[in-house]
C-alpha cells in the first residue's frame, strides 16, 4: 500500500509538471497558463525556463541514473523520469518565443536602447549609448538627478559634458516622481530625430509611465514605463501593471513604440494578450536575450525588459543585448526601420 500511494503522488507531481510546462510553452495565450503564469512561485519559475529547465534535469538525469541501476529500466519510476526529463528539454527549448528573422535590406534605421540603470549612471556608459551607438530614442526607466524629485537633466548634463557630447541636441522626459526609493522614467530623445509633446496621462504602471506624441505623424508615438516587480507584498500591483499595459497603453496604442522595465516576460499573465506589437528580442537568438540578472549567464537570464513594436510597421534591421557597467540590467541596443 505504502509504494502504492508513493507511485501515486510521483504520477500525479509529474502530470502537474506536464501541464504546466507544455501549457506555458505551447498554449501560452489561454486562460489557464494567464491566471496561473500571474501567481507567486509560478510567476518566478516561468521567468526563469531555461535556469529551472537545466536544474530541473540534471536532478532527473542523477534519478534516472539511480533508478537504472537499483531496478533496471522496466519500472514506472523510470517511465516518468524519462517523460519528466523530456518536458524539462521542452521548458528550455519552447519557454520562449523562437526566433525571427532580421531584416536585411538596407534602409534608414531609429536606433533605440531601453536600460535600467537603477539611477546609477556613468559617463563610458552615456558614451557608448549617445556617442557610439549614436541612439535616437533611449528609455531609462529608472533614474533621476542626484537626490529624490531632482530632475535628470541636472545629471545628465555633466555627464554628455565630461563626453563632449552637445547636451542641446536632445530632449529629455521624466515621470511623475512615485513614493519610495525607485527612480521615475526618463526618455532621452535626439531633437532631429522629431519633436515629441508628453501628453501627461494620468494612468501609470507603478513606477512611471510617459506618453510622448510625435509632431511629425511619420514618426511613432513612444511610451516608456516601469511597472512593479512581482514580489511578495507587490503581486497585486505588478497584475495591476500587466493590466494596464495590455488592456489599456497596447490596446489604445497601436502605432506606438512601448518600452521600459516590465517585470515580465510576455508570457506573464495579461501580458500574453498582445497582439498588436512584437518584442524585439525575439529577432536574437532564444539565449541571447535575458536582460536580468546580470549575474547570470546570459542564457540563464529573464527577459523582463522590452522594446515593443506594431507588427507589420517596421522591420528590425539590429539588436543586442549588453551588459554596461552600473546596473544589474542589461541594455538592449536596436535598430529599426520602417516597413515598405
Amino acid at each position: 500500500m505504502k509504494y502504492r500511494w508513493k507511485s501515486i503522488v510521483f504520477v500525479v507531481i509529474v502530470a502537474f509538471y506536464m501541464l504546466i510546462t507544455i501549457t506555458h510553452c505551447f498554449f501560452s495565450r489561454t486562460n489557464f497558463n494567464k491566471i496561473l503564469s500571474a501567481k507567486v512561485i509560478f510567476a518566478h519559475f516561468y521567468s526563469f525556463t531555461v535556469l529551472f529547465g537545466c536544474v530541473i534535469g540534471l536532478v532527473l538525469v542523477v534519478a534516472l541514473a539511480l533508478t537504472v541501476y537499483k531496478h533496471g529500466y522496466k519500472n514506472l519510476y523510470f517511465c516518468l523520469l524519462s517523460l519528466a526529463l523530456i518536458t524539462s528539454v521542452i521548458l528550455i527549448v519552447f519557454g520562449v518565443n523562437p526566433t525571427k528573422n532580421i531584416d536585411t535590406h538596407e534602409g534608414n534605421t531609429i536606433k533605440i536602447v531601453e536600460w535600467n540603470v537603477e539611477n546609477v549612471l556613468e559617463s563610458k556608459s552615456i558614451y557608448k549609448i549617445f556617442g557610439e551607438f549614436d541612439a535616437d530614442i533611449v528609455v531609462f526607466p529608472e533614474l533621476e538627478g542626484y537626490y529624490k524629485g531632482d530632475p535628470a537633466n541636472n545629471r545628465l548634463k555633466e555627464l554628455f559634458k565630461s563626453i563632449n557630447i552637445d547636451y542641446d541636441k536632445y530632449e529629455v522626459f521624466t515621470s511623475i516622481p512615485t513614493s519610495g526609493n525607485i527612480a521615475p522614467v526618463t526618455i532621452v530623445i535626439k531633437k532631429s530625430f522629431s519633436k515629441y509633446i508628453d501628453t501627461n496621462q494620468s494612468l501609470m504602471t507603478r513606477f512611471g509611465t510617459i506618453y510622448l506624441k510625435s509632431i511629425d505623424k511619420d514618426m511613432p508615438d513612444i511610451i516608456g514605463l516601469h511597472t512593479a516587480p512581482p514580489l511578495l507584498g507587490l503581486m497585486s500591483n505588478w497584475n495591476r501593471d500587466l493590466n494596464v499595459i495590455s488592456s489599456n497603453i497596447v490596446e489604445s496604442n497601436p502605432k506606438a513604440i512601448i518600452l521600459g522595465d516590465f517585470n515580465a516576460t510576455l508570457r506573464h499573465g495579461a501580458l500574453n494578450s498582445i497582439t498588436t506589437h512584437e518584442d524585439v528580442l525575439d529577432y536574437l537568438s532564444r539565449f541571447r536575450r535575458g536582460t536580468w540578472h546580470y549575474n547570470f549567464p546570459i542564457w540563464m537570464s529573464t527577459s523582463i525588459d522590452h522594446i515593443l513594436i506594431p507588427k507589420d510597421t517596421y522591420r528590425v534591421k539590429k539588436v543586442d543585448v549588453l551588459k554596461l557597467r552600473e546596473s544589474d540590467h542589461r541594455a538592449i541596443f536596436v535598430e529599426i526601420s520602417r516597413s515598405e
